[in-house]
């Protein structure tokens, strides 16, 4: 298996010797705004309280674009840290926090913002050196599959897989038969049409396994998309880990209620003391604690928190996999994979309770894990769609919405996306002053994601004429 080796700092080396290359940072002031120093929307918003009433409109204003400015400026880090990794897979963890003060110098990060940033930078080192411990103890391919998916190959198998890495996961190539064998633990499903997998630790430690991603390379089925797909699961999961930071938090519990392989495993997870209204049973499964319940009001309110805790997993996995589609920088005509039937139909293995638990669950089941999570994803899309549109690309987007919920993704854009046509509206004048363009051209060729207005706007600036 081919493998990477981290680069390390001779002793003579010191640390005020260690330069890293500079980034080009004024290059994203031209686009998103320069904040001067610090900017903590925490403590922002509670100074917001104490302004005189005939300041706050103005305070508002200048509040949202200091807060869409530091949001795409996150943004912007986490692009620019990626490609350096994919330049210089042996990255030191100094260069990359560098690359986060850099920006931070620009837009005003917070002490919290920047411990976030090194325990994502920390989960990304860890991962990569659990690669390259993975590699080193492991020998052979036949020892590698049992190791990774307790899946046992044949040693005359072992062609059929080429097992490489890259920075962020150990690679495993095969044919499809093979990707879905893997992806089934070794049961045979031959009806599955799985192109390919992630598989990243609930918990990155020096005792886990290193993150995984399956790609079939059958010349009819492979698909540049799928690896680049693949690849944005890994560094979702790598992020997921940072947010997460003990084994007892809210979303982890959300995720891993839904990602239990069997209904057994499922119905008999534990619940954090406390966690629900309900502290009296919150030692007891939810499920056969709801089961046991004699009817009433306290049954009825069990069965929507456990409900809503679904509805909550299925919208953590569905933010995951819409990510990953949207690296693929393919449109889709359609997304109801996520719903019934669908590939991604997080709820298939309660659809059918309502037969034996009565009314009452399908139409709870009917609002919560229906309508209201079709909504949310639903919104979720067309926020996407809406950056899209106004001329983010891809990349961008997904920079500007990982570390948000989707819930909150129509939110976000709508507060980016207003000081955006607020910094449009200074574009047009300014455009209409110095060029002959109509009014609704320069609006068009803003708007249009095609385009390269921002390029265009410089030259007119500098050239005092269209180009």
């Amino acid at each position: 298996m081919e493998i990477f080796k981290p680069k390390s700092i001779s002793e003579k080396d010191t640390k005020s010797e260690i330069t890293f290359p500079k980034v080009s940072v004024e290059t994203y002031t031209e686009i998103t705004p320069r904040i001067e120093g610090t900017f903590n929307p925490v403590e922002e918003i509670i100074k917001l309280r104490t302004v005189p009433k005939d300041q706050r409109p103005e305070a508002v204003k200048e509040f949202r674009s200091k807060l869409a400015s530091q949001r795409e400026g996150l943004g912007y880090c986490r692009i620019e840290a990626q490609k350096r990794i994919e330049n210089n897979p042996n990255i030191s963890r100094e260069e990359l926090i560098d690359i986060f003060n850099q920006f931070s110098e620009v837009y005003g990060f917070t002490e919290d913002q920047k411990k976030l940033a090194e325990r994502i930078v920390d989960r990304f080192l860890q991962n990569r050196e659990n690669i390259k411990r993975f590699s080193s103890e492991t020998t052979g391919t036949k020892r590698t599959i049992q190791r990774l998916f307790d899946c046992d190959i044949k040693k005359s198998e072992e062609n059929e897989f080429q097992i490489s890495t890259n920075p962020y996961s150990i690679r495993i190539s095969t044919s499809k038969k093979n990707v879905n064998r893997l992806y089934n633990r070794g049961m045979d499903a031959e009806d599955e049409n799985v192109l390919g997998f992630a598989q990243v630790p609930s918990y990155i430690n020096s005792k886990s396994n290193p993150s995984v991603i399956v790609v079939c390379t059958e010349s009819e089925y492979q698909d540049a998309s799928v690896e680049e797909h693949e690849v944005q699961h890994v560094q979702n999961g790598i992020i997921e880990n940072a947010l997460v930071t003990g084994s007892g938090s809210v979303s982890r519990l959300m995720s891993n209620i839904a990602e239990k392989r069997t209904l057994k495993e499922k119905f008999e997870h534990k619940l954090v003391l406390g966690f629900f209204k309900f502290k009296k049973i919150a030692d007891y499964p939810i499920w056969s604690t709801y089961l046991t319940m004699k009817e009433g009001e306290d049954k009825d309110l069990l069965l929507e928190e456990y409900l809503v805790l679904r509805k909550n997993s299925a919208l953590h996995r569905a933010k995951d996999e819409l990510l990953a589609m949207f690296s693929e920088n393919q449109k889709r005509s359609s997304y109801d994979v996520f719903f019934k039937d669908g590939n991604y139909d997080y709820f298939k293995d309660i659809r059918g309770f309502g037969k034996y638990e009565g009314s009452k669950y399908l139409s709870m089941f009917e609002k919560i894990c229906e309508k209201d999570y079709q909504k949310v994803i639903n919104s979720g899309i067309e926020a996407f769609n809406s950056l899209i549109n106004f001329g983010y690309s891809n990349e961008q987007a997904i920079a500007v919405l990982t570390g948000v919920s989707i819930e909150n993704w129509p939110k976000v854009v709508g507060r980016l996306l207003i000081e955006k046509r607020i910094l449009q509206t200074g574009v047009i004048k300014d455009l209409k002053e110095i060029s002959n363009l109509s009014k609704s051209d320069i609006v068009k060729l803003i708007n249009s994601p095609e385009s390269e207005w921002r390029k265009i706007l410089l030259e007119i600036l500098e050239g005092g004429k269209l180009k």
